[in-house]
C-alpha cells in the first residue's frame, strides 16, 4: 500500500527545538517544513495545505496565541488542527490556546512517544487527501494498473494465466514476468483473446504483440525445449 505523508508546518524561534522536534516527526514518518516566526507561517499557509500546524507559544515578533488567532481567522486553515508547544506548563496559558482552538496543548520537551501518539490521535479520523473529480473525457482520468496473475502455460502464439481480474476482449495489455526476460522476450505487449470466468477468477488467453524476428524463434524454441521435457509451466 502507498504510503502518503501528512505535512507538518513546525513554527518555532528555537533551531534546537526546530532541530530536535523536526527530525522526531520526520522520523516518524510525517513531511515536516520549519519557521522560524509567525509572519513566515502565514505566508507559507497562504499558498500550501498542511495536515496539521505545531506552534510554539513564546517567540519573537508574534508569540504563538496571536500566531493561532490569524491561523483560525483564516478560511483555509480554519479546520486545520494546531498543537501548542510550551516550555511553560501554565493553565491559564493552556486554558487560553484551547480556547482560541488549540486541538492540544504539549509541554517541551515533549515525551517522544507520548507526542507522536497524540499527532497519530488527532490526524486519525482526517481524510488523507482531497478528491478532485475528472470529467469522463479527460485524459487525466486514464491510468494503468498492476495486477497478480499465476501464468499456466505458454505457448509460440501467447500464453494462459488465471487473473482475479475480468480483462476485456481485444484489450490491449502490458505483463511483466520474470519467466519471459528469462526466455527472451523483450516485447511485454499482449492482447487479450480470451477471458473466462472460472471459479476464483478468471481464465485469461492473450496473444503476443509486436514480436521480433529472433524473439518469435526465442519463444518457439524455449516452448519445444520444455515440452520435450514434459515440463508445466507454473
Amino acid at each position: 500500500m502507498a504510503f502518503i505523508k501528512r505535512n507538518v508546518l513546525f513554527v518555532d524561534d528555537d533551531p534546537m527545538a526546530q532541530a530536535l522536534i523536526g527530525s522526531m516527526l520526520t522520523q516518524a514518518g510525517y513531511s515536516v517544513t520549519c519557521v522560524n516566526e509567525g509572519f513566515a507561517a502565514l505566508e507559507l499557509l497562504s499558498r500550501h495545505a498542511f495536515d496539521l500546524l505545531i506552534l510554539d507559544i513564546m517567540m519573537n515578533q508574534m508569540n504563538g496565541i496571536d500566531l493561532l488567532k490569524r491561523v483560525k481567522a483564516q478560511p483555509q486553515c480554519k479546520d486545520t488542527p494546531v498543537i501548542m508547544l510550551s516550555a511553560r506548563d501554565d493553565k491559564q496559558v493552556i486554558t487560553r490556546a484551547i480556547q482560541t482552538g488549540a486541538a492540544d496543548y504539549v509541554v517541551k520537551p515533549p515525551q517522544r512517544d507520548l507526542f507522536l501518539k497524540k499527532i497519530e490521535n488527532i490526524l486519525g479520523g482526517r481524510p488523507r487527501f482531497a478528491e478532485v473529480h475528472l470529467a469522463k473525457d479527460s485524459e487525466k482520468a486514464n491510468c494503468e494498473f498492476i495486477f497478480n496473475a499465476k501464468i499456466l502455460s505458454i505457448g509460440e502464439a501467447g500464453m494462459t494465466f488465471s487473473s482475479q481480474l475480468e480483462l476485456k476482449v481485444d484489450s490491449q495489455q502490458e505483463i511483466n514476468a520474470p519467466i519471459l526476460a528469462k526466455i527472451g522476450i523483450q516485447t511485454r505487449h499482449f492482447k487479450v483473446v480470451h477471458c473466462q470466468p472460472e471459479k476464483d477468477g478468471f481464465m485469461v488467453y492473450v496473444n503476443f504483440l509486436n514480436l521480433k524476428g529472433d524473439e518469435v524463434e526465442k519463444v518457439r524454441d524455449w516452448v519445444i525445449s520444455n515440452a520435450l521435457r514434459g515440463r508445466i509451466v507454473a
